[in-house]
């Protein structure tokens, strides 16, 4: 998310690991602000603009896209990451979807002894560099499983949550069985949508921010 005269708008993309840049920005994927007023195509290049120059402060480099996403560049790229297998079509589709509304989420890409494909995404709650919680979604092309993992996931984690002994059950856990990517995308955002809010209504407090 990201602030622009005095005004909020979800910036969608991908962090890349090698750093060069930071963050792409898919401008595609984005039509409106935070409180549902749609921006014209005239006026999204000077707020990306905005967004990169205030990155740029940070001592961050973003950069804009305005191709729409490619799944194949996508699958290169995660085929070089140490420790992940190759993300499936349906994976990167779905992150990518998810990753446009929440661009702090981490990806994951696991098979199983049998070949099975799936998926971690993550989130990690961060007061200053301290990382408070952790919520973790499993995804398996058609099974979510999520709840809050007992630390940080690593490129070394390639046990599903249930293995992970990951609390799933309500209220904060998330399980959904037999679900199309296209509502299992839909579910998996509004969850971590649900949990980021209850944060900030913490005020980004540790002390005031407890996962039941």
């Amino acid at each position: 998310m990201a602030r622009v005269n005095d005004r909020t708008v979800q910036v969608g993309g991908e962090s890349l690991l090698g750093h060069d840049p930071d963050f792409v920005i898919y401008a595609r994927g984005i039509t409106s602000w935070d409180d549902g007023m749609p921006i014209a195509e005239e006026e999204l290049a000077e707020i990306l603009d905005e967004v990169v120059a205030a990155a740029a402060d940070q001592g961050l480099k973003f950069e804009i896209s305005w191709e729409t996403f490619d799944v194949e560049a996508f699958i290169e790229r995660h085929c070089r990451r140490k420790g992940d297998a190759v993300p499936t079509a349906e994976q990167a589709s779905f992150f990518a979807e998810i990753s446009a509304c929440i661009p702090e989420l981490m990806d994951w890409y696991r098979r199983d002894a049998d070949g099975t494909p799936w998926m971690i995404v993550s989130y990690d709650f961060m007061a200053g560099d301290l990382v408070v919680a952790t919520l973790r979604l499993d995804y398996d092309g058609r099974n979510l499983r999520g709840g809050w993992s007992p630390a940080s996931v690593t490129p070394d984690d390639a046990a599903r949550a249930a293995d992970r002994g990951i609390d799933t059950g309500l209220p904060d856990g998330l399980c959904v069985d037999d679900v199309s990517p296209e509502a299992a995308a839909q579910i998996a955002t509004g969850w971590f949508l649900a949990h980021i809010a209850r944060w900030r209504r913490a005020g980004d407090d540790p002390d005031g921010f407890e996962p039941t």
